[in-house]
């Protein structure tokens, strides 16, 4: 292996070994001197495995690499009560929410309204692959460099406010969901591991999720005014 680094994940050291340079500058911002919990070897068979997933066969190699350490990290922390949820999280004042929602529906056009709207009060956490990490049974978001597209991310973490499952619509309108309205869209958008215990792990984590944070519908257009909404409904929700 031609790189050894140690990357801090959700407040976890873990040491990777790889062979391309691209992962160590991706995750440059996570590089930590703590001695690590794991180890992580990123190898042939595992470049293989993502290429038969892969929408697209002829992805390099180190881009590939990238991917299966994810993964790799992923399928391991389940087991340490940290989970990885596809959602586009923005924290205001040191809180933190999730949004939610299929591709192409506009949970980073909202976000970054959310951006618009509240200046230096509102802070990026993640556009994308955020870990969601339960600690004494809190559930804080982190920062990963698996940020998507536009590649926007903080190697910070926060409380967790409220996720928000997003639809369109003419009319803005949010509302509280019940946790059995809500775990099917949990479960829906995390990181589904191979393996039935690790599995079990992910469902177990999901059901805890849905028992701490506050859950929300929204349904609106791509104006100011559903960002406003759906702050100052979640916000008031969180320090009631």
């Amino acid at each position: 292996m031609n790189y050894q680094e140690t990357y801090c994940f959700a407040d976890i050291a873990v040491r990777v070994l790889h062979n391309h340079s691209y992962l160590t500058e991706q995750c440059k911002d996570y590089l930590t001197s703590e001695s690590p919990v794991c180890t992580l070897e990123i190898t042939s068979e595992d470049l293989r495995k993502e290429r038969e997933r892969a929408e697209h066969p002829n992805l390099p190699d180190a881009y590939l690499e990238s991917l299966a350490c994810y993964r790799k990290f992923c399928e391991w922390a389940v087991r340490h009560d940290v989970l990885l949820f596809h959602s586009s999280t923005v924290a205001v004042d040191g809180v933190a929410y999730l949004f939610a929602a299929p591709s192409g529906t506009g949970k980073s056009t909202h976000t970054a309204l959310w951006r618009k709207l509240y200046g230096e009060r509102a802070v990026m956490i993640n556009d994308d692959k955020p870990l969601i990490r339960l600690l004494d049974g809190k559930p804080y978001v982190y920062g990963t460099p698996w940020d998507g597209k536009h590649r926007l991310s903080k190697n910070a973490s926060a409380p967790i406010g409220g996720i928000c499952f997003l639809s369109r619509g003419k009319d803005n309108e949010i509302r509280p969901l019940s946790v059995n309205e809500a775990f099917p869209l949990l479960l829906g958008q995390t990181f589904r591991p191979d393996g039935e215990q690790a599995a079990a792990a992910v469902v177990q984590l999901a059901i805890s999720l849905a028992g701490r944070v506050p859950l929300w519908a929204l349904s609106c257009n791509m104006q100011d005014e559903a960002a406003q909404l759906s702050y100052q409904t979640m916000q008031k929700e969180y320090w009631k």
